[in-house]
């Protein structure tokens, strides 16, 4: 079970990447050294600009660099821009629940939901990037190109 998508996953890393970097970088650069497949990659940038967390260009000295300095950009606009964390608002199991309130079990997961969405708020990007000395996730990648 993952916290956060793979979609999330994958946008947190290039985000990283580019607030480290701190320089406009290809998509394909971006890729290479984060480990995620290019196609792919191009599709969860495309949100990231629509949410103005980075800018894109085309053409020579194109790419993408961040919209705004990385301490202020959270890991929860990032994660919202690609995969928004979904809140418990009734029983997942259809049972009914009177007024809306929900049973004790959902009740504690909608809690945790929300100081998970509360630690994400306060985490800033440039947390993450500061003092990165290698590239991310590199045990992750030695195994897959292993397989």
């Amino acid at each position: 079970m993952t916290l956060i998508s793979q979609t999330s996953e994958y946008a947190l890393r290039a985000m990283v990447h580019l607030a480290a970097s701190n320089q406009r970088a290809s998509v394909r650069d971006i890729s290479e050294q984060v480990g995620v497949p290019t196609a792919y990659l191009g599709k969860v940038l495309k949100h990231l600009v629509r949410a103005r967390l980075i800018t894109a260009r085309r053409g020579p000295g194109g790419g993408v660099a961040l919209a705004k300095p990385a301490d202020q950009i959270s890991v929860f606009d990032i994660v919202d821009a690609v995969d928004p964390i979904e809140h418990i608002r009734r029983c997942p199991l259809g049972h009914p629940e009177p007024d809306g309130v929900l049973c004790p079990l959902h009740a504690h997961i909608e809690a945790a939901i929300r100081h998970v969405e509360s630690e994400f708020r306060s985490t800033m990007l440039a947390d993450l990037a500061a003092g990165l000395a290698h590239p991310l996730c590199t045990a992750e990648r030695t195994a897959a190109n292993a397989a």
